[in-house]
């Protein structure tokens, strides 16, 4: 069973990637999110990549390990000063992942990006 749950993680986060998430500033910035199940029962370690969409390169990738049930939270301070807030949560029994992605600058947001997705058991 954890096989298959660990393959439809992996499925969500092709379905993220592919999805899009591109946050917009002057400059061209891209996000991949990624969601993994660990080892402990119902936790799961999330990955978001900043990348330069031009260039491809890697301008920050914070990563957060929480448990199901509840939201957990980041901030990264880009070199430019502008913040990327990201908030991801699987719920309670498993069944679907959420995120936000948003892009701050000067305390303006600049971008949000969402995202619900449905997990199969």
């Amino acid at each position: 069973m954890k096989t298959m749950a660990s393959l439809l993680i992996i499925a969500l986060a092709v379905i993220l990637m592919v999805t899009g998430s591109v946050l917009a500033t002057e400059r061209s910035l891209s996000s991949e999110v990624t969601l993994e199940p660990m080892d402990r029962p119902d936790t799961y370690l999330a990955t978001v990549e900043i990348r330069d969409a031009s260039t491809q390169e890697m301008l920050a990738a914070p990563k957060i390990t929480f448990p199901a049930g509840g939201p957990a939270v980041t901030k990264t301070t880009l070199a430019t000063g502008e913040e990327v807030l990201f908030t991801i949560q699987v719920d309670a029994d498993g069944a679907k992942a959420s995120y936000t992605a948003e892009l701050r600058s000067g305390g303006k947001s600049l971008s949000v990006q969402k995202a619900t997705i449905a997990l199969a058991r």
